[in-house]
């Protein structure tokens, strides 16, 4: 991550009066076969974010940031907000996470459950309405779905590039389908997104 994008972020986060980064990631399969693939899954993205924030590349030298840097702080920053219930989350479909999804939003930020959608953007953050589903498939390649609330679009994403799916959203105010084309046939038709903020 080179330290200008780092630097945007980090006064994102300032002005915003966010302690960290994250996103929520929700896991839905939970076939015995893919327990071992789900503890993977959680170390690969771990390890890609690490690896991409915390090197620089400089005409073609890729160099590992020293600690103390700007890259280094939005590293200790980043919190993976996990949920993994059985009993919740198992086998659900996509508009009954988004339920739950709000629901849980609604209870951290303190509003009441007749709270419209235009109040919930108001008191969360844009990055707040972006969640990850961790399904079959991504726990078997090297991808994960991006998904919005209010049917925004769809995107693979992958590993390494969560935060610049972040910062993409604070400079586009949450505008995923700027990012993401919008697609009836879900997220595994959609394009994989590798970090646009580097080209």
């Amino acid at each position: 991550m080179d330290r200008s994008h780092a630097q945007l972020m980090l006064d994102n986060l300032r002005n915003e009066n966010l302690p960290n980064w994250s996103f929520t990631l929700y896991r839905t399969d939970y076939a015995p076969e893919h327990e071992s693939k789900w503890t993977e899954l959680l170390e690969r993205i771990n390890q890609a974010e690490h690896s991409d924030i915390c090197t620089d590349e400089d005409h073609g030298t890729i160099t590992t940031v020293p600690l103390g840097s700007v890259q280094r702080r939005i590293w200790d920053a980043f919190k993976l907000d996990v949920q993994s219930d059985k009993e919740q989350y198992s086998g659900v479909d996509i508009d009954t996470l988004r339920r739950i999804h709000v629901e849980k939003i609604r209870n951290q930020v303190g509003l009441a459950s007749d709270a419209d959608e235009d109040e919930l953007h108001v008191a969360a953050p844009v990055q707040t309405w972006t969640i990850l589903l961790a399904d079959t498939e991504a726990e078997e390649h090297e991808s994960h779905g991006a998904v919005r609330q209010d049917f925004w679009g769809w995107m693979r994403v992958k590993m390494g590039v969560l935060h610049d799916v972040w910062l993409r959203l604070q400079i586009m105010s949450g505008e995923l389908h700027e990012i993401a084309p919008l697609s009836e046939e879900g997220p595994h038709a959609a394009r994989v997104y590798d970090g646009d903020l580097r080209d």
